[in-house]
């Protein structure tokens, strides 16, 4: 069983947006910390909005923060959210539509790995991401922050 890219961010960015709930960040700052694309995360952070996790705040001085607490949130909630796009892909007839295996008509994999699927997301709900948070989580969740902040002044300097 293999999760998207954008369960693992999804579950990352609210663990950033916790530790720094005190403020708005910017999509740029996220986009550094979680090292994913700009419109990627922009994405992302779309979907969490949708779904009351995150709150979105427009214009110059704008950004996001976490609207609800960590132990408000199922990780089966963001594994449904990062999974939505691409949907669970277990075989090849998931995969494409011109599958022609020697299990079409009567795949019997299919039907185990939706089992499993159901199993593993039953396991999941057991968990919030108050479970996940740690120590080493804020600490390199600051750690990033200063090294934004550090690029962004250097940056502003250089064209001051």
């Amino acid at each position: 069983m293999k999760l998207s890219p954008r369960t693992d961010t999804a579950i990352k960015l609210c663990l950033y947006l916790d530790v720094h709930r005190n403020r708005l960040i910017q999509r740029g700052e996220l986009a550094y910390a979680m090292d994913r694309n700009y419109t990627e995360v922009g994405w992302l952070l779309t979907d969490l909005a949708k779904t009351n996790i995150v709150e979105v705040k427009r214009g110059r001085h704008g950004g996001f923060r976490m609207m609800r607490k960590l132990n408000e949130i199922g990780v089966a909630e963001l594994i449904a959210l990062g999974e939505q796009e691409q949907g669970w892909e277990f075989t090849e007839c998931d995969r494409r539509a011109d599958c022609d295996c020697i299990m079409t008509g009567a795949c019997s994999l299919n039907a185990m790995f939706r089992q499993l699927q159901a199993a593993f997301m039953e396991w999941a709900e057991r968990w919030t991401l108050a479970d996940l948070s740690n120590p080493q989580i804020i600490e390199n969740a600051g750690r990033k922050a200063k090294e934004w902040a550090e690029a962004e002044t250097e940056k502003g300097r250089k064209y001051h």
